[in-house]
């Protein structure tokens, strides 16, 4: 993730004075359960572009289910479904992961 960058990769940059903020704000939210569940622990990046101050937050693919104040999402097609009361969606998320990553099993 890109902040501080417009979708078609023109650099806007992050207002320097709310750069520490940004950053606090950032690390509390995914590294809380109440937010998002199990936590990621991830650490967001402060660049100095000479166009402008970016953050990067590097978002590596898990092998868990995590939710966003108790509501699972997928992404698809640039948008974000919640799919939490759609059994069959989430059993099918769970298989998926399941089958890429194989560190449950015996």
């Amino acid at each position: 993730l890109l902040l501080g960058v417009e979708d078609d990769g023109i650099i806007t940059g992050i207002d320097e004075t709310k750069k520490h903020k940004i950053l606090k704000d950032l690390v509390s939210a995914i590294n809380s359960r109440d937010c998002i569940n199990p936590p990621l622990y991830l650490q967001p990046t402060a660049i100095e572009m000479k166009e402008g101050l970016i953050i990067v937050l590097q978002v590596p693919v898990s092998s868990q289910v995590h939710t966003h104040n108790s509501k699972i999402y997928i992404r698809e097609f640039e948008s974000d479904i919640d799919i939490t009361e759609n059994k069959g969606r989430v059993s099918e998320l769970y298989f998926t992961k399941s089958s890429i990553f194989t560190e449950n099993e015996i």
